[in-house]
């Protein structure tokens, strides 16, 4: 092993990359390690409901004064996705996403309008039918935990600030910051690319920063 690290250590990629036992002397925690040694054994499994809901972790948020994008639109039902624009016809621009979705799938963003049709933050557009189509997939729990049926929530679309869209691929990006017993002991800068569309969701392609 000493001699084979010995040897990836002299090419010309290893200034760039790193090989998962280097990270790990480094000090450097992916994901799965953070899931399996922090976030598994110090959470109570019955409180999970309450943040695998994004519509209860909002209220939570919402009690304790904390700031949160508004809520537009809850649809819970196929007569309520049929009336979206209706609903939606005085907002240019927001997110849809799964309530019990994870890891941004099903997460639609709107950037604007242009006629009749909905501008996505990479400038392809998407119809009306488009969007009762993907509300009508959330609902049916196509990207909800589980597979269970869910429902959509349509929110303001937040926009960074200037010193932020810098770091960022047409999107918004956010600070992620891990909590330890009430006190943080990891960060990381998550940043929207091309190929995430917007999003700023690691498992759609978006980039993770450490934060030192």
């Amino acid at each position: 092993m000493l001699e084979e690290r010995r040897s990836i250590t002299g090419k010309w990629w290893h200034r760039w990359l790193r090989t998962p036992a280097e990270l790990r002397d480094l000090g450097v925690v992916g994901i799965n390690m953070r899931n399996a040694r922090f976030l598994l054994p110090n959470n109570q499994q019955a409180l999970y409901r309450l943040v695998d809901d994004k519509l209860q972790t909002k209220a939570l948020a919402e009690a304790e004064g904390m700031s949160v994008p508004e809520t537009y639109a809850v649809i819970r039902s196929p007569h309520q996705a049929a009336r979206i624009e209706e609903m939606l016809a005085k907002h240019d621009a927001f997110v849809i996403k799964p309530a019990r979705g994870s890891g941004g799938r099903g997460v639609l963003i709107i950037d604007g309008r242009d006629g009749k049709h909905y501008v996505k933050p990479s400038g392809s557009t998407v119809t009306g039918d488009e969007i009762r189509h993907h509300v009508s997939n959330i609902l049916a729990g196509l990207f909800s935990l589980g597979g269970q049926r869910d429902c959509a929530l349509v929110e303001y679309r937040v926009r960074p600030i200037k010193v932020m869209t810098d770091m960022s691929y047409q999107g918004a990006p956010d600070i992620r910051i891990v909590m330890l017993h009430g006190y943080p002991v990891m960060s990381m800068l998550r940043a929207a690319t091309c190929e995430s569309d917007g999003r700023a969701n690691l498992h759609q392609g978006a980039l993770g920063i450490g934060i030192d």
